[in-house]
């Protein structure tokens, strides 16, 4: 599965050539379509049959025991102006070990995951939000 959390450049723009290159099950992104990223869009069709959009309370059970659960974006949320806030947040668990990834979710997103999932937020490792930008995980601890 290759996971595409947003469209900024340093999010996707590499993705074409994992494609191109590899034997690829599932590609999931946040159901944009950014016209800037034409190569993409392009393997994104040709991909169609193993496409999802991620969208909230999708479970996708990788192995026997591992689970990808999807927080964000919220089913029926409207994209935000701001691109980082439509990036896909999931909760990867590992039989007893869970990880929390945010994207490049900013604050305000972060705060409206606490506010629906709230302890269910809980996790052993925490992947920092925007590669540990000023603009997000301040108000991630419910």
């Amino acid at each position: 599965m290759v996971i595409t959390t947003h469209f900024d450049s340093d999010h996707v723009g590499g993705v074409p050539s994992i494609l191109e290159s590899m034997r690829v099950g599932t590609l999931m992104d946040n159901g944009r379509t950014e016209p800037y990223f034409k190569r993409y869009n392009q393997l994104r069709k040709k991909h169609q049959k193993k496409y999802i959009k991620a969208e909230s309370g999708q479970v996708f059970n990788i192995d026997k025991d591992t689970t990808l659960t999807i927080l964000h974006p919220i089913k029926g949320m409207d994209y935000d102006k701001k691109k980082n806030n439509n990036s896909i947040a999931g909760i990867i668990r590992y039989k007893n070990t869970s990880f929390l990834f945010t994207g490049d979710l900013e604050e305000e997103r972060e705060y409206l995951l606490t506010q629906v999932y709230g302890h269910h937020l809980d996790v052993d490792l925490y992947k920092a939000g925007h590669h540990g930008s000023k603009t997000s995980s301040k108000k991630l601890a419910p």
